[in-house]
């Protein structure tokens, strides 16, 4: 029994947790064109996606170092030099002294508050350039639905997508992978770029 085709065969597939993260498609052709068409347009937003966010990290990065070094910088420098002189400070040296060290102790608060900044983007870079090479090998895909079923559409390539998934629904992206023994294995594609 086939199913009739329907008059909005357009589904969606989700590839990250917003909603620039997912494309749509048509089902209103054979399986194995679908797959095709849904690895080539997904592989390329990504790749896109994660490069653009690479390219912010840098200049964040970068952007963090700078200022570590002022701080740094503002931190060597002596306090005598830092502030105009003030005459009250010469009658209460002590209360002088307890006001220069809560500035360091600020500024290496600042400092140590900008190398976590700093470690959080090196860790997204990390696992973005993991991504994307996790992408570069995707030669063979297919869709889940919501709660994680396999829609094997690769196994149905001759198939019309139609009578496989619903209109109007948002499904998974999978990578499928191959053992040397003939077996496979799925995994949700979900990057956050």
């Amino acid at each position: 029994m086939s199913k009739e085709k329907p008059e909005h065969p357009f589904f969606f597939v989700k590839f990250g947790p917003d909603l620039h993260s997912r494309a749509i498609f048509n089902s209103s052709c054979r399986c194995h064109i679908l797959l095709d068409a849904i690895k080539d347009i997904c592989v390329k937003r990504l790749e896109s996606a994660i490069r653009k966010r690479l390219g912010e990290i840098y200049d964040e990065v970068n952007q963090i170092r700078k200022n570590i070094r002022k701080l740094e910088l503002k931190q060597r420098v002596p306090q005598s030099r830092r502030e105009s002189i003030d005459t009250s400070q010469s009658s209460d040296k002590a209360g002088g002294d307890e006001k220069g060290n809560s500035r360091q102790q600020a500024l290496e608060n600042k400092i140590k508050a900008e190398k976590e900044e700093e470690e959080k983007r090196n860790n997204e870079e990390e696992s973005l350039n993991k991504d994307l090479e996790m992408i570069s090998t995707m030669n063979i895909v297919d869709i889940a639905s919501d709660d994680g079923k396999d829609l094997k559409l690769r196994e149905n390539r001759e198939e019309y997508a139609y009578t496989l998934v619903q209109e109007n629904l948002t499904y998974k992206l999978l990578k499928i992978e191959r053992d040397e023994h003939g077996g496979e294995s799925a995994t949700t594609v979900e990057v956050n770029a």
